[in-house]
């Protein structure tokens, strides 16, 4: 999906949402809307709010380098004998992390200890999922990709020599 129909003048998260809650009311199958039509909004605003980034032309300068803090993260922690893996939005570290926690955490990453990883991600990027959901399911549902430290990714995920 590269165009947007119901959100198309959306410039910010905020009010992608509003629209989306006031479509929702006025075509919700319940309220005398159509199925077909709050489906298509559905899809719509969960791949818009998956990749906001993409989606809104209006953003700041700052919203957008704050949106791609990874290689300075990635830089901070790509030294440690250690699994760096991208997942969607957000970083997992894997492997012996306990001799790095102190680095860890001062870089800005947060432990999860049912997973027993460490994740960093973006403020504007929090999970409303209040139940723990496995790797196996995040790497499924968001895709998966390790940073290998001979190499560099792009914002595509491509893998280019240093």
């Amino acid at each position: 999906m590269e165009t947007t129909t119901y959100f198309k003048d959306c410039k910010t998260l905020n009010e992608l949402k509003k629209v989306y809650k006031d479509l929702a009311m006025k075509h919700y199958p319940d309220r005398g809307g159509s199925t077909e039509i709050m489906q298509a909004i559905n899809a719509e605003y969960s791949f818009t709010i998956r990749y906001p980034f993409f989606n809104f032309y209006d953003q700041s300068e700052e919203a957008k380098t704050d949106f791609f803090q990874f290689p300075e993260v990635i830089a901070k922690v790509i030294s440690f004998d250690v699994q760096i893996e991208l997942c969607g939005n957000w970083l997992w570290i894997s492997g012996n992390t306990y001799k790095y926690r102190k680095e860890l955490k001062a870089a800005g990453f947060f432990f999860a200890p049912e997973k027993c990883m460490w994740y960093y991600r973006p403020l504007e990027f929090k999970s409303s999922n209040r139940t723990a959901k496995s790797m196996d399911y995040i790497r499924a549902r968001f895709g998966s990709d390790i940073v290998q430290p001979n190499s560099t990714k792009t914002l595509q995920g491509e893998e280019a020599a240093k």
